[in-house]
C-alpha cells in the first residue's frame, strides 16, 4: 500500500509519462551544490572555516557524483 503511494508520488505525477527522467534531476541538482552553497556563503556574507569546510564536502561529493554518472 504505501509503496504504491511512493511510486505514485515519485514516478506518475504529473500523470502521463515522465518528462524528465529521475537520474537527471537528482544529478542536476547535486552537480549544482558547490555554486548553491557558495552562493550562500556570498549572500549571507559567510566566509568561515566552518562553511569553507561544508562548501568542500558537500561540493566535492556532488562533482565526484556527477563525473560517476
Amino acid at each position: 500500500m504505501l509503496s504504491n503511494l511512493v511510486d505514485t508520488f515519485a514516478y506518475e505525477l504529473p500523470p502521463g509519462p515522465p518528462l524528465i527522467p529521475m537520474k537527471v534531476s537528482i544529478n542536476g541538482h547535486k552537480a549544482t551544490m558547490l555554486f548553491y552553497i557558495l552562493g550562500l556563503m556570498l549572500y549571507f556574507d559567510n566566509w568561515t572555516i566552518t562553511a569553507y569546510i561544508y562548501l568542500a564536502m558537500h561540493g566535492s561529493y556532488g562533482f565526484f557524483w556527477f563525473l560517476k554518472d
